[in-house]
């Protein structure tokens, strides 16, 4: 199967942080996304990642992948040690109806960040492939 990676971005503004209560860091949550503009999933929302390359090792070790997936794509970089902890599991898919891509094992991560003011009001930056 082709592999790819996955990574989902969970957001707390700075300004939440005053609090421990499990409820309002709960409810205080926020989870990036963007609309694929290209590829499988065009013109749906989803979180982000894309195909591992096998000549930059990353099938070895899916977690450059996704680094490097989740920069190219919204420009937020995040050390290789902290996307390695962040590793939640697989999931392979296989689609019957489907000429290429027919099977599919992509590998899940689970990045928490928080936002200051200053970037939560500035304009996003889009690239090619995903509006974030």
């Amino acid at each position: 199967p082709k592999e790819f990676s996955l990574v989902t971005i969970l957001c707390r503004n700075d300004e939440d942080k005053q609090s421990d209560n499990t409820d309002n860091i709960k409810n205080n949550l926020s989870i990036l996304i963007g609309k694929k503009l290209r590829g499988f999933g065009t013109g749906f929302y989803n979180c982000f990642g894309g195909k591992l390359e096998k000549d930059l090792g990353e099938q070895n070790q899916p977690a450059i992948g996704a680094v490097r997936e989740l920069e190219e794509e919204t420009c937020i970089s995040v050390p290789l040690s902290t996307m390695e902890e962040s590793f939640v599991g697989t999931i392979s898919f296989t689609f019957d109806d489907w000429e290429e891509n027919r099977a599919m094992k992509v590998h899940l991560f689970c990045v928490f960040v928080s936002l200051s003011a200053d970037v939560t009001n500035s304009t996003t930056t889009h690239n090619t492939n995903v509006n974030t």
